[in-house]
């Protein structure tokens, strides 16, 4: 008598079509995974960009206030563009210069600092006390507000800019009962 065997339907294997289907399904997903690994990536990046920069303009701006309350003589009326970096004139002999006194920063390759032009206040203008455009320099105030910039290297969204606000205040070196 013979015996018939019986082969159970597991034993058949996966069909072709099957096995394309599973490994088009694994490619989405690993293309997925990547996607999120790169695009955490670049926000690090970014991240790291925008620190650094945020770190370096605040530094910038101590340095700035820092050497401007050292003398009233470090105090530049009417400053333009940069007065305050160091990159706009060499320095005096004998003399600390305004312009090189804070002298080039230290910023990592990539980043550059920038300084618009000094805003000063003008107690006597009650619309707009911040004026930029003097009609002498004997109108300063005694008060600048700076607008400190510093920008990384790259494009759109690749780069960072980050800015600072600052009050920088001509030192009193008179008798305390007279103002400065």
């Amino acid at each position: 008598m013979r015996t018939r065997r019986i082969h159970p339907s597991s034993d058949r294997g996966e069909s072709l079509i099957e096995m394309l289907v599973a490994i088009v399904i694994l490619g989405i997903a690993a293309v997925a995974i990547l996607a999120g690994l790169s695009l955490a990536v670049k926000s690090s990046a970014m991240g790291r960009t925008q620190a650094t920069g945020g770190t370096y303009v605040r530094s910038v701006a101590e340095a700035i206030q820092s050497y401007v309350a050292a003398s009233p003589s470090h105090y530049k009326p009417c400053a333009g563009a940069n007065a305050y970096i160091g990159a706009a004139a060499p320095t005096t002999v004998g003399e600390v210069d305004h312009y090189s006194a804070v002298a080039t920063f230290d910023l990592p390759h990539g980043y550059t600092v920038a300084q618009a032009k000094a805003q000063r206040w003008t107690p006597s203008v009650t619309a707009a006390p911040w004026q930029t455009s003097p009609s002498s320099c004997s109108d300063d105030g005694g008060s600048q507000r700076i607008d400190l910039t510093v920008t990384s290297s790259g494009t759109g969204v690749d780069q960072a800019v980050e800015q600072l606000t600052l009050i920088v205040r001509n030192p009193c070196t008179g008798p305390a009962d007279s103002p400065c």
